[in-house]
Parts: C-alpha cells; structure tokens; sequence
C-alpha cells in the first residue's frame, strides 16, 4: 500500500513541490511502517529517503540542492502515516462451474467470506457457533461447490 503526500519546498527563488509516496507494509492484518519514501518531481522520480531508527539513507537526489536535501530529510524524519485499516485478506483459485473454469476469489470481510466469481460479488458464507458452513446471502450455491470453497478457505488459513 502506498499513502502520498507532498512537501513544499521554500526557498528564495522559488518553491518546489516534492510529491512523496511512503511504502506501507501489512503483515499478518498488522500495519509495519517501511520508512521507505519514493520521491518525485512533475511526475519524474527523483530517488529515494529511507528512514529508520533515526537513521536515514538517501539516494538519488541530485536534482535537489544540499538545502533542500536536509529540509527534506527533516520533514521524512518526523513524518508518521496516518493509521489504516488493513486491507481484507483475500485469496483466489480456479473453479469448475457448470464446466467452465471461473476465477473464484473469498475475501473476509466483517467476519463474512464473500465469494466473487469473475470480479462479480456471488455469496456470502459464515460458520455458525457449531463451525457449520453457512450461506448467509447472495446466489444460491450449490453444496458440492460450497464445500469445495470452504475446503480451500479452510486449507488456506491453516497454512499460515
């Protein structure tokens, strides 16, 4: 995930907007921040700040004055993303249906699974207090495809 921002850059002849992209890491649903800042000038990217531990690495940069390099650096130092929310765990196979291959995708969302068939919303399946696998909405599925889509759910997060 990418969040962007910008940072204006002063100086006596001028201004210079520095448009940034921080690199944001999710792993396991738990937000890991990189440090790791792509910089870039009408659209052209001018290198990069990696910042960690108060420590920092640049690169690049040539078209920047020594100035404006160190302004930058302070600005990137101080900087915090804002906070996100994860993005859904998904995941995706193959899936024989009326004998056609289809793209099948779960996503978990609010503690549903939705199941997309071809980037189109399909059903939505829960687990009772029982674990039993439940239609919740969405078209009719039938059971031999509802199992062999909980079976993949399943195999999938027992894997991880």
């Amino acid at each position: 995930m990418v969040h962007r921002t910008g940072y204006l850059l002063k100086k006596a002849g001028g201004e210079r907007y520095i448009q940034v992209e921080t690199i944001l890491i999710f792993y396991k649903q738990e937000f890991i921040s990189t440090g790791k800042h792509l910089l870039f000038e009408n659209e052209a990217f001018i290198g990069h700040i990696t910042v960690s531990d108060g420590e920092y690495l640049a690169k690049g940069l040539v078209v920047l004055s020594e100035e404006e390099k160190a302004e930058l650096i302070r600005f990137l130092m101080l900087f915090t993303p804002p906070l996100y929310d994860p993005p859904a765990s998904q995941f995706g196979f193959g899936i024989e249906l009326d004998e056609n291959l289809t793209y099948c995708e779960v996503v978990l969302a609010n503690d549903l699974y939705e199941i997309w068939y071809d980037a189109k919303l399909t059903a939505k399946l829960y687990q009772d207090e029982h674990f039993r696998w439940k239609q919740f909405s969405g078209k009719r599925l039938q059971p031999s495809v509802i199992r062999e889509i909980t079976d993949r759910i399943e195999a999938h997060y027992s894997a991880e």
